[in-house]
């Protein structure tokens, strides 16, 4: 899998982000005030009050202004779950096919924000990239990623987030991408428990497009009604099961395959920006 760079390069936004229409992506504006002290200037219209430096001011006899920038440094890690549920197609390819594609990309725009990016692939087929900084090393990213496939086992998220805690217990933004199912919210709940006392967790769920297609569905005889309140059943549990998580801290995020690239980007930069970190 080798992923499509004109999605995050054409007119570059945000250091790498596309200023131009990438369905579902929401151009999120930087704090004014940024997070790290980087220079006095002469002060600005538009300049809030707050940012005048009155030591400076009194010095020069003018009003003059603190700077900021957004903080770099700092550390972004991605588990990427490779069992059987991410085989499932979509569209173009499979859930994890979109995955691999979106976090590819989701590492350059990390890099070109002076971040530190890590990647953990989980279940059978364990892989890990620590500690990769700098866009120029984008490549170490993709060398080590582009041919990995999901493989036939069940997800175990507890094994998963214990493997990397005893790699990275340093608070870092992690995003944990998944498809869930009824049986894996319950395994689910004390991995993310557990993964929150380190770090900020973030869930991206890629939604099943068969529960979707059943509740489309017309309903014509017994059979239809039996499916579609099944379906209904499931998606009420997983609206609840994600209320519950976001309850607790974590950013849960549902969204189709095709969505994921702008869902990504957007929860590392809000987090970014927000000085969640």
């Amino acid at each position: 899998m080798y992923p499509d760079f004109s999605r995050v390069t054409s007119k570059q936004h945000l250091n790498g982000v596309v200023n131009k229409p990438i369905s579902g992506l929401k151009l999120t504006k930087k704090r004014g005030d940024g997070i790290e002290f980087q220079q006095l200037r002469e002060y600005r219209q538009g300049d809030s009050v707050r940012q005048i430096d009155w030591q400076a001011t009194s010095k020069r006899r003018k009003l003059i202004s603190r700077e900021y920038q957004e903080e770099q440094n700092q550390h972004v890690i991605v588990m990427l779950d490779a069992s059987k549920k991410m085989a499932i197609e979509a569209n173009e390819g499979s859930h994890f096919d979109h995955a691999l594609n979106a976090l590819l990309l989701l590492s350059h725009t990390v890099l070109k924000q002076g971040d530190w990016f890590s990647m953990q692939s989980f279940n059978q087929n364990l892989r890990w990239l620590p500690d990769v900084k700098g866009a120029q090393n984008v490549s170490r990213v993709m060398n080590h990623f582009y041919d990995l496939y999901p493989d036939k086992s069940s997800s175990d998220y507890l094994v998963a987030v214990n493997q990397l805690i005893a790699k990275r217990s340093k608070r870092s933004l992690v995003l944990l991408v998944t498809t869930l199912d009824e049986q894996s919210i319950d395994e689910l709940m004390p991995a993310i428990k557990l993964l929150q006392k380190h770090h900020l967790v973030a869930l991206i769920n890629i939604n099943n497009r068969a529960v979707n297609e059943v509740l489309d569905e017309p309903i014509e005889k017994y059979e239809d009604a039996t499916s579609y309140c099944a379906a209904l059943a499931l998606l009420n549990s997983h609206k609840a099961n994600m209320a519950k998580l976001k309850k607790q801290g974590v950013i849960a995020i549902d969204c189709n395959p095709e969505q994921l690239l702008p869902h990504v980007l957007n929860t590392y930069l809000n987090v970014k920006h927000s000085g969640a970190l």
